[in-house]
């Protein structure tokens, strides 16, 4: 192009673009681009909120659960995908001390446990955040069995055939997840001492948990392996689906 044309080029090109209807369209069009953009980080921070609180109310990224204890042959697939891993037995009991009977849901925790948010527990000096579950040997109660059972921080309680330290009120658990036992109040113990609970045997009412934490990516490396469990009867909680 000469440089003749050119600079007729340019002064049509300025020409129009002080036309009112030309600057209107070019100010739309910004205006369109950054809604889209507002809109796609808007969608976006709320697709991660929604993942986190539904990870936090179900215990992790996935929950797979049954009546029977998982195989070390699933529990290494998993961890090779990139999951961590957490364990979780509940199961209905009764709860005894002093002559005082109650049924209650017993909810046993690992070291791992939570994945995700904290649990409010009352040791005797007002609510604290805890990021872990009772420790071997100790339990929490919640107010209703407390008061159910006339209990008090310190008093050792009978769990079957073993008996657990109440050292802490649980005002609110990490997980929020659902059970068959939460109708009635509730008992957090360690999964060290369910062993010698004796109440692990044929025709229990006892379910066993894999929490498990990982990325999107880990959860799309295992879908193959979720739809062989859901064949197999395993209740499987997806954070993506089930949230």
């Amino acid at each position: 192009m000469s440089d003749v044309n050119w600079r007729l080029a340019m002064r049509s090109l300025k020409r129009d673009l002080r036309a009112a209807d030309v600057r209107a369209l070019f100010i739309a069009l910004v205006l369109a681009v950054a809604a889209s953009t507002m809109i796609a980080f808007f969608l976006d921070r709320l697709e991660r909120g929604l993942e986190r609180q539904a990870g936090q109310m179900l215990g992790g990224d996935l929950v797979l659960e049954q009546r029977d204890p998982f195989s070390a042959e699933l529990r290494e697939r998993l961890e090779s995908a990139g999951f961590v891993l957490s364990d979780q037995v509940d199961l209905v009991s009764m709860i005894s001390r002093d002559g005082r009977f109650q049924p209650a849901s017993l909810k046993a925790v690992d070291e791992a446990y939570p994945h995700y948010g904290v649990s409010y527990v009352d040791f005797g000096n007002g609510t604290e955040q805890i990021a872990s579950g009772p420790p071997p040997g100790e339990a929490w109660a919640d107010p209703r069995l407390m008061e159910l059972v006339e209990i008090e921080l310190g008093d050792r309680v009978q769990v079957g055939q073993t008996e657990l330290t109440v050292s802490g009120i649980i005002e609110r658990e990490a997980d929020q997840s659902g059970g068959f036992g939460n109708f009635n109040p509730r008992l957090m113990m360690n999964t060290a001492d369910v062993e010698a609970t004796g109440l692990v045997q044929e025709g229990s009412r006892i379910e066993f948990e894999i929490l498990a934490a990982g990325a999107p990516a880990a959860l799309d490396q295992v879908q193959g392996l979720l739809a062989e469990l859901r064949r197999d009867g395993v209740e499987v909680r997806d954070v993506r689906v089930d949230r």
